[in-house]
């Protein structure tokens, strides 16, 4: 290989049409397996500034596109795999964009289409984001973020955000399309819940969307946890106060101790952890009062 001559040459034509025409020039020249070393740091030294131009100078639409050549889907990232960030620092800042975009996208169209004669602001609301978040990548960004990253609070952070922007895109969808985005919620709200994760919309999906007819068809383990996880939740009070009444089907706290066995019974903090026995009429009272605390008057059903 002759490396006197820079294989760069056609720096000086992309130059003038900026870095961003050069870098993707410069996609082509990557492809060619004979590249030394010296190729190598050049390559480097090119997309460390292209990305330092962009950030500075660059709209969010570009700040993505030069984001996304040092993804594992690019090119690039095979060459310089150990120059690079890795993915889910690069997934993140995308998703930061993203959202930052369909945000702007959604309150502009908003305020663009509810000055139209007859318009409705709650259909329009609707509308909008329908369109918005049905074509989102923001969902897959996020995954990819989950699959990659080896910190165990940012996986959580993400699953949340996840499960969130699923929900909500469940929402606005048509009738007949909610049934399969409607699964894949549930799924993953049970999936938190299994892992015993503090992410109370999970927890009130797995819950509220529950198809028995009695609490007796709900899951037990779960009740508990959730009011031991919001214990301050208006739906953890109510339970609270009904459960260990004398009209639940739940065995109450009590019953359960009179079960459990010798060493438990021994243990000089297990009586210390219960909370106090409530009268008939202090159940009534919490039931009352907590109902008028719920959030939301029980999470969309479909």
């Amino acid at each position: 290989m002759n490396t006197t001559e820079p294989r760069f040459g056609w720096q000086k034509y992309t130059r003038k049409r900026g870095l961003l025409a050069l870098c993707i020039s410069m996609l082509g020249e990557i492809a060619d397996p004979c590249w030394d070393r010296d190729d190598l740091n050049k390559c480097q030294n090119v997309v460390d500034k292209y990305q330092a131009h962009v950030r500075n100078h660059g709209s969010k639409s570009q700040q993505r596109q030069a984001l996304e050549m040092l993804l594992p889907s690019s090119p690039l990232y095979d060459f310089l795999e150990g120059g690079l960030p890795y993915p889910p620092a690069t997934y993140a800042q995308i998703a930061q964009i993203v959202e930052a975009e369909e945000s702007e996208r959604i309150n502009k169209e908003i305020g663009k289409r509810r000055t139209r004669l007859g318009a409705r602001i709650d259909q329009v609301r609707r509308e909008v984001r329908q369109e918005t978040l049905t074509q989102s990548p923001l969902e897959d960004i996020y995954q990819q973020i989950i699959n990659w990253t080896r910190d165990d609070e940012e996986r959580r952070h993400y699953e949340e955000k996840l499960l969130q922007h699923a929900y909500e895109t469940m929402l606005v969808l048509a009738a007949e399309a909610k049934a399969e985005k409607r699964a894949q919620v549930k799924q993953m709200a049970q999936g938190m819940v299994i892992l015993k994760h503090p992410y109370k919309l999970a927890w009130t999906i797995a819950i509220e969307w529950n198809d028995g007819e009695s609490l007796a068809d709900w899951d037990e383990a779960v009740l508990r946890d959730y009011m031991e996880l919001f214990p301050e939740d208006g739906l953890a009070k109510v339970l609270r106060g009904y459960i260990g009444s004398e009209i639940s089907p739940i065995s109450p706290p009590a019953d359960r101790n009179e079960m459990a066995n010798s060493t438990d019974s021994a243990d000089p903090s297990h009586d210390a952890q219960e909370s106090p026995k409530l009268t008939p009429e202090e159940r009534l009272v919490l039931m009352t009062v907590s109902t008028n605390q719920f959030d939301n008057k029980g999470i969309a059903e479909v």
